[in-house]
């Protein structure tokens, strides 16, 4: 898991999953029918600071996500965390809420429903 208001950790957590899906890729992987239930997994790697100010960052929370947004997400965050100092001791990470988990369930339903094979 990447560590809350941790530039550096989730700076290369966003490169090594960038590139992860960047190989893959390159083997004809179509990601377009499976980007949420690829941002679920990603999302369940992240503190829970940052999967909460995801979830805010949504301006459709109905819309399935894009994975282009949820790295834009994450390039945002970085930066963030890198030029505004620590304004308090970091919280433990918190597991996703019932609510969140439910939330994602059902995009990943609707993306499954769409045949979500390479």
């Amino acid at each position: 898991m990447v560590g809350e208001d941790s530039a550096g950790r989730l700076r290369e957590f966003h490169d090594i999953s960038l590139e992860c899906i960047s190989i893959l890729s390159a083997y004809t992987v179509d990601f377009a029918k499976c980007e949420s239930a690829i941002i679920f997994l990603l999302l369940n790697k992240m503190d829970g600071r940052s999967r909460e100010l995801y979830e805010q960052s949504l301006s459709d929370v109905r819309a399935l996500p894009k994975l282009n947004d949820f790295f834009n997400f994450l390039d945002k965050r970085c930066h963030t965390l890198q030029v505004v100092p620590k304004m308090c001791k970091p919280q433990p990470a918190s597991k996703m809420t019932s609510s969140q988990s439910a939330h994602w369930k059902h995009a990943f339903e609707l993306n499954m429903g769409n045949n979500c094979n390479p």
